[in-house]
């Protein structure tokens, strides 16, 4: 009964790791989130700078065609070095999705949003 017990136990703490990680979502989970905060995980397809100075991270496609964005506008784009060299990597990126002229973002203010993933 011990040894059913100690199982139990360990199956239980073992799925509380799985399930902390449930919660993050890739592009197209975080796409459906709107108003919500959310945890992605994706590929940065494309990085775009527009002249007035954004930067926009797309995720699952090219714009105007991507699954969600990841804005930086102008006057927090220097908290965010590197940036521009994301395209192809994977990234963790945190924060509320907003829907922006029928395109879903996340608005990034912090570097603490845009995170390197481990290779």
């Amino acid at each position: 009964m011990r040894a059913i017990m100690i199982l139990i136990f360990a199956v239980a703490i073992a799925g509380r790791g799985f399930a902390e990680e449930d919660g993050v979502v890739d592009a197209a989970g975080a796409a459906g989130a709107v108003g919500s905060t959310v945890e992605m995980v994706d590929i940065v397809t494309q990085v775009v700078q527009k002249e007035s100075g954004p930067v926009f991270l797309n995720f699952g496609g090219v714009f105007p065609k991507e699954t969600i964005a990841a804005v930086i506008f102008a006057a927090a784009v220097s908290k965010f070095p590197g940036v521009k060299e994301m395209e192809g990597r994977k990234v963790r990126v945190s924060g509320v999705v907003s829907d922006y002229q029928g395109h879903p973002r996340i608005v990034l203010r912090e570097p603490g949003q845009l995170v390197p993933e481990p290779e």
